[in-house]
């Protein structure tokens, strides 16, 4: 049997509550596991931290969050897809954990196997997933432009010509282009009479671009803001630094998630937003900075991925798109 089929045919298996369970609490040991190698730094932060700053560090990052679960849910809506948003906060939260194996395999995957779970088909997953990946990191570029200097000439050249090569990839003929060699090569290996279609919806176009593209400024904003309160939990800082702050959630996250060897960037994240926030603070507040950031991160991802599990329902996935 094809791999294609296989895959195919292994979906009643990912829709049985047991493994849904089993997979969430594999994903709960594993960040564990992470997180369990940082217990001796809690302390630190509870004695050094300011309690009033971690509160806005919570609301903000919840705010990133329920944002980044609309942005999807956004671009689901604008390709022609009806999916509620408790649908799509459970793709997107399942998909994130899934960041925490290293390769980030999982991410992708979970966004491929959950939404397919709730009759979403195949092109418009693969359109939803490219556009989405590239206008983040389009917006990413966007607020790394603050610290463009401080940065490295490889890493300074690929942030000014990224949009350029982000706008060739998502124009609709190109997209419909790279679907079609997809399309090609996912039909060869499917059985006789057997036949999916990856071209994108008619209804993508630079309307759809321009405001998930807000959407995602948005986002950013409200990280940088997080990263703003994160440091000041430890050290007073004024405002006039929050373009470091901006520069530095959008620069850590987009280097940690492409580090492919390490989980969710961990590590690497904190590393990089040391590094910058090193220029307003000293090293040991950078640091402290970013490493509050990712137990509140992860704290708030747990918990929605928990509700959504727990509350939100799927219909009977609807058969593969021909």
């Amino acid at each position: 049997m094809k791999i294609w089929e296989k895959i195919v045919n292994s979906r009643d298996f990912f829709k049985k509550p047991v493994f849904k369970w089993l997979y969430f609490l594999s994903l709960f040991v594993i960040i564990a596991y992470y997180l369990g190698h940082w217990s001796d730094k809690f302390h630190n932060l509870a004695i050094k931290a300011n309690f009033i700053m971690i509160l806005f560090v919570f609301f903000c990052t919840c705010g990133v969050v329920l944002l980044y679960v609309f942005i999807h849910y956004s671009i689901y809506q604008g390709i022609g897809v009806k999916v509620s948003f408790p649908r799509v906060l459970k793709i997107m939260t399942l998909a994130s954990l899934g960041k925490y194996i290293p390769g980030k395999v999982l991410f992708a995957g979970n966004y491929l196997i959950f939404s397919r779970e709730v009759g979403i088909n195949l092109k418009d997953i693969g359109t939803s997933f490219a556009i989405s990946q590239c206008l983040w990191l389009l917006s990413a570029a966007v607020c790394s432009l603050p610290i463009i200097s401080f940065l490295s000439s490889p890493l300074r050249y690929s942030i000014i010509f990224l949009p350029f090569v982000v706008g060739l990839i998502i124009h609709p003929r190109i997209l419909n282009w790279i679907l079609s060699g997809a399309e090609k090569l996912v039909n060869k290996h499917l059985k006789s009479g057997k036949r999916i279609n990856l071209q994108i919806s008619p209804d993508v176009g630079y309307l759809l671009y321009v405001r998930i593209t807000l959407f995602y400024l948005l986002a950013w904003i409200l990280a940088g803001l997080g990263v703003f309160f994160a440091v000041r939990a430890f050290y007073p800082i004024g405002i006039g630094v929050f373009p470091l702050c901006l520069s530095s959630a959008a620069i850590s996250t987009v280097i940690g998630f492409l580090a492919l060897f390490a989980p969710a960037g961990l590590g690497v994240k904190e590393g990089v937003g040391t590094l910058i926030l090193a220029t307003l603070a000293s090293v040991e507040v950078g640091f402290f900075a970013m490493f509050l950031l990712r137990i509140v991160t992860i704290a708030i991802w747990l918990v929605f991925t928990l509700v959504s599990v727990i509350f939100v329902r799927t219909s009977p996935e609807e058969e593969f798109a021909r």
